[in-house]
């Protein structure tokens, strides 16, 4: 049995972090860990897809095999070219694994791995998990550019960032790991100044908060690391909870405390005496600089030893995973599987640019009311009961009060003088008691100037 990662230690900065399944999906297949290397410090945040089973697996992996990776390194130099290896090495368990057993083809996770080290941090990122700065000089900094359709949008001048945070595709990653034998992750490293808070989240909470709500947070100087971490899931649960959220928190506000760390993966924590393993190896990256280390027939043995661990690891978790094995299969629903290949993408983005001007879909978020049923909600709100039950990824008909669901619109109207439930019913073609109920309000209710409003969409839109 192996033995949860649980030790005492003093950090350089205050440190918290937070998950929960929220208000929609069954099952947590986040995964997040920090471990303390030689001096440094490792954080990892993972979000797994391809349903429970292959999901809650692909995110364990991926920590499991970056950690015993660093748990192997004697010196920590060339920080970005050990991330990369770690993410490749991590990539190829995974996707060996879903070979293995051909019911989990398609299971994969994102990843964010942050170092921090003599005072600068490295980050590497393979999807739609994000890595975060805030400074009260500078504000909120979003360090990391999702691997996702609307990012290619974005990317190709077609939908703006403020758009692309309301887009009904945003949930689509083109890039993961364990889809494919090889990955490339992005790195950066940057310099940690005084007063720096760093943020390593889940889509959970950037697809739900927005920039301005992450910054409201996280700028709340009378919050420790702890509370900003709980704090900003409690608020993208508020907001929906639709999916599963993870973030981990280092502030440089309150330095110094001692606090436990545990690790929420299944990892033992290595003994770091063995030597690192040879970049020779692993395919280098152009824009990562090779270790100037010398060549020594000690060296050479180590190589070999490092070899033999590295092989032994990704076999273990394609071949003889006994714990894995025995979980049950259990597909994702379509609505739900987050991966696009390449080619789809840029097939889909020359579909968007050969489109004429459109306004982005903005998505609402109903509670779920007494008395509401799928066949209600879908005449009223004029949407199918199958494309009800496909985007919000329910497992039955059958509804709990409170459940938080999702609904394209024909978009947001903000009342002018005058305005009143019924004109602006009129206006977009609804009934004024479905407008009323889209937005949790009275019918006679008197409508406040700039109030913004949601619009059902229309009968022929359904």
């Amino acid at each position: 049995m192996k033995k949860r990662l649980h030790w005492m230690k003093t950090l350089p900065f205050d440190f918290g972090n937070h998950t929960d399944k929220g208000l929609v999906r069954e099952h947590n297949e986040d995964a997040m860990a920090i471990y303390e290397i030689n001096g440094g410090f490792l954080f990892l945040v993972a979000d797994g897809m391809g349903g429970h089973a292959a999901g809650n697996e692909a995110s364990k992996i991926a920590l499991d095999v970056i950690a015993n990776y660093f748990s192997h390194l004697n010196h920590l130099e060339n920080i970005p070219y050990h991330i990369s290896v770690a993410v490749e090495t991590a990539n190829l368990a995974i996707y060996q694994h879903a070979q293995q057993f051909p019911e989990k083809n398609g299971m994969g996770t994102t990843i964010v791995v942050a170092f921090i080290y003599n005072n600068q941090i490295t980050i590497g990122h393979v999807g739609d998990s994000r890595a975060y700065r805030f400074n009260p000089q500078d504000g909120l900094q979003l360090l990391t550019k999702d691997h996702s359709f609307v990012q290619e949008l974005i990317n190709n001048g077609i939908i703006s960032e403020e758009e692309a945070h309301y887009h009904p595709r945003k949930n689509e990653i083109t890039k993961a790991l364990g889809i494919s034998e090889k990955v490339n992750p992005d790195l950066q490293q940057i310099d940690i100044k005084p007063n720096d808070l760093f943020l390593f989240m889940t889509d959970g909470i950037s697809s739900i908060l927005t920039n301005s709500q992450i910054h409201e947070i996280v700028s709340n100087t009378n919050l420790t690391a702890q509370q900003i971490a709980e704090a900003l899931v409690n608020a993208a649960n508020d907001l929906g909870g639709y999916d599963n959220s993870t973030v981990q928190v280092v502030s440089y506000l309150d330095k110094k405390k001692e606090v436990s760390i545990t690790n929420n993966s299944d990892t033992q924590k290595i003994n770091t005496n063995i030597e690192n393993l040879s970049e020779n190896q692993f395919s280098t990256k152009k824009n990562i600089p090779k270790s100037n280390a010398s060549d020594s027939p000690i060296r050479y043995y180590l190589f070999i030893a490092g070899a033999i661990i590295t092989i032994a690891l990704v076999l273990y978790y394609s071949l003889f995973s006994v714990s894995f094995q025995s979980m049950p299969s259990q597909p994702l629903p379509e609505a739900s599987i987050k991966y696009k290949n390449e080619n789809q993408i840029s097939e889909e983005i020359n579909n968007e640019k050969n489109k004429t001007e459109q306004p982005a879909v903005i998505t609402h978020r109903y509670r779920v009311t007494k008395g509401d049923n799928l066949e209600k909600l879908a005449r009223a709100f004029n949407f199918p009961v199958d494309s009800i039950i496909k985007r919000n990824e329910l497992k039955n008909n059958q509804l709990k009060i409170n459940t938080s669901l999702e609904f394209p619109t024909q978009g947001v109207y903000r009342v002018v003088k005058g305005d009143n439930l019924s004109s602006i019913a009129k206006k977009f073609g609804v009934y004024e008691k479905n407008l009323a109920k889209f937005n949790r309000l009275n019918t006679r209710e008197t409508l406040k100037e700039g109030q913004e409003i949601f619009i059902p969409l229309k009968k022929q839109n359904n």
